[in-house]
């Protein structure tokens, strides 16, 4: 298990993180340090099978996309925890919602076939959170 709880600035870089990926099992991250991680870089996470992810911004397209980047890389995800951050200037949300609205815009690709628990905490219903759940939803057959 690696839990990082706040942002700590290129600590928690993709060079750093690719090779334990395959070992982890529960992989807690700050929304905030999504940012300084490549995730399109990282290995196929076989193993890991909980996601927390701190003050993730819904409304920050930096890390929306980045979000959805480490979605791809576990196959194996059983449980999804999201904590919220509500804190975002309106230019982000507008582009953060062109990106889970675009058709051709970055979704996840693969189906989400082992996930049966996504729990989100500070979920306000907007029109970002309320395209995110429904793409997880699509993606997660349980």
């Amino acid at each position: 298990m690696l839990s990082v709880r706040h942002s700590v600035c290129n600590v928690v870089e993709s060079r750093w993180l690719t090779p334990h990926l395959k070992t982890i099992k529960a992989l807690w991250l700050c929304g905030s340090s999504l940012p300084y991680m490549d995730a399109s870089l990282f290995a196929t996470a076989i193993n890991l099978q909980v996601l927390g992810l701190y003050e993730l911004s819904f409304g920050c397209e930096k890390q929306l996309t980045d979000a959805m980047q480490l979605l791809q890389k576990c196959p194996n995800l059983c449980e999804l925890r999201i904590m919220a951050h509500q804190n975002v200037c309106k230019r982000d949300k507008e582009a953060a919602s062109r990106l889970l609205e675009d058709p051709n815009g970055f979704f996840i690709v693969q189906d989400l076939k082992m996930l049966n628990t996504i729990k989100i905490e500070s979920f306000c219903g907007s029109t970002v959170e309320n395209a995110f759940v429904k793409m997880l939803l699509s993606k997660s057959p349980h």
